[in-house]
């Protein structure tokens, strides 16, 4: 395959959701921070077909929330996953809670486990706003004060234990969404950074800056992605723009985290609300559309050195797009959005399995788009669909089809074309052959006639 533009090509996950095996009683499509409900074996064989599934399409990175859990093996499941995936040139990136989130072992009495340790140290916990223990519904959330000195020496063992145990190409660090912890140290701690930025970018500082100094050495040689849970758009405190905006000069962090570790920045309400139609990209890899967009001004670039940007489009997180949809239009603008902004790395959920045609699609636009942004449908078609659905001509036409589909365009000619090939589909099946590409054809029929609502069908 070509060289990139994006040296990291990773798929986001949480192991109670990812299921690309689909006969478990425990599979659970829904919700975030949930138990793992599946069988300890699923999960190694969950992720066995994510990694060849990425192998396959050279994406090259998978990060893995709940990564340590002992109800799906612990350190034995993790390191036989860690070892399938580098013999298979995938990387894994375990998630790591620098806040919350589990810490280092996701669940489980472990020292290096949120919860355990808080339960020996529940004085060092986070504080909410009015000075009570921080919450989460009704249930205190297990979440460390990044300003207490013996959680940055926790912080640091941690980080040097996971690398020491694990053969890990690097991690994916979440501090706790936007939360903001209220003890004295964590006051003190904010004041002293002499920044009017929202609270919750120098609780982020605070949290990520004691893991990415303890490992500045390895930053050389390993990839650690910090998220920042919004874009990069300048507005105020507490901006319009939801997700998409920071505070009105670049955060602290941008500067005093050292600059070899990557910004995971939310692209999801950095690109256009109204996704371009599928149509307007066929010829075009770069339509002028693109770039009428308020939330991601044309020449607006992320603040820090090294930048990764992240969509949750098409997850359980989003009710529109929802978890199941297909999203080649937003994958292909963010995609190009990214690579014009020059950030290195990208990033989608990588949590349904590809048996669902609209996710194949999905993962064949990644694959394709992350090597070549600026491509036009078509020529995915020819470079990258063809090897799917039967050859350059046939996949020329699926995307032509397709978008007129998506688009709520089809024709009479489009209706006829893909019935016949729909009908060969038939014809391939009943004699044992072309098995996969026909999946990809009878989904286009029961879409192009108007069969299955939209684009969500778990048609196989």
């Amino acid at each position: 395959m070509p060289e990139s533009p994006f040296s990291l090509r990773y798929l986001w996950t949480w192991d109670h959701s990812t299921n690309w095996m689909l006969d478990d009683p425990g599979v659970i499509n829904f919700g975030w921070k949930n138990r793992y409900l599946k069988r300890a074996e699923t999960f190694i064989k969950d992720y066995q077909r994510l990694i060849e599934h990425c192998q396959s399409l050279g994406i090259n990175g998978i990060a893995i929330w709940g990564f340590l859990r002992e109800d799906h093996g612990g350190i034995d499941a993790a390191r036989e996953i860690v070892d399938y995936a580098n013999e298979r040139g995938v990387g894994v990136f375990p998630g790591v809670g620098t806040g919350s989130y589990g810490g280092f072992f996701y669940e489980g009495e472990h020292r290096y486990n949120t919860a355990a340790w808080l339960n020996l140290h529940p004085e060092l916990r986070a504080l909410g706003a009015e000075g009570a223990l921080d919450v989460d519904g009704a249930e205190p959330m297990e979440r460390i004060c990044p300003a207490k000195s013996e959680n940055v020496r926790w912080l640091k063992e941690g980080i040097r234990w996971l690398f020491d145990t694990f053969d890990i190409p690097g991690v994916n660090l979440e501090n706790g969404d936007l939360s903001v912890s209220h003890t004295p140290e964590a006051k003190a701690a904010r004041a002293a950074l002499e920044s009017d930025e929202p609270d919750h970018y120098k609780d982020q500082l605070l949290s990520y800056q004691p893991v990415l100094e303890e490992i500045r050495e390895l930053l050389d040689e390993k990839t650690v992605t910090y998220a920042t849970y919004t874009g990069f758009l300048p507005q105020k405190a507490k901006p319009t723009g939801g997700m998409a905006a920071m505070s009105p000069e670049p955060p602290l962090f941008t500067t005093r985290l050292p600059e070899k570790a990557i910004a995971q920045w939310t692209l999801t309400e950095m690109i256009r609300k109204d996704p371009l139609p599928l149509t307007a990209w066929l010829d075009d890899g770069e339509p002028e559309e693109v770039y009428e967009n308020p939330n991601w001004p044309r020449d607006l670039r992320p603040p820090t050195k090294r930048s990764a940007g992240v969509l949750q489009q098409g997850s359980q997180y989003l009710n529109e797009p929802a978890r199941y949809d297909m999203i080649v239009s937003q994958i292909k603008e963010g995609c190009l959005r990214a690579h014009r902004a020059g950030m290195e790395s990208m990033c989608i959920i990588g949590e349904v399995t590809s048996r669902h045609i609209p996710w194949a699609l999905n993962y064949l636009a990644f694959s394709h788009f992350t090597r070549f942004p600026t491509d036009s449908l078509r020529a995915f078609a020819r470079k990258t669909l063809a090897g799917e659905v039967g050859g350059e001509d046939r996949a020329v036409r699926f995307v032509e089809i397709l978008a007129g589909a998506h688009d709520e365009l089809t024709g009479d000619k489009d209706r006829h074309d893909v019935a016949l090939l729909a009908k060969q589909a038939r014809r391939d099946i009943a004699a044992g052959r072309n098995v996969e590409q026909s999946r990809y054809w009878l989904w286009l029929e029961a879409m192009a006639e108007g069969r299955v609502e939209r684009f969500t069908s778990s048609f196989f």
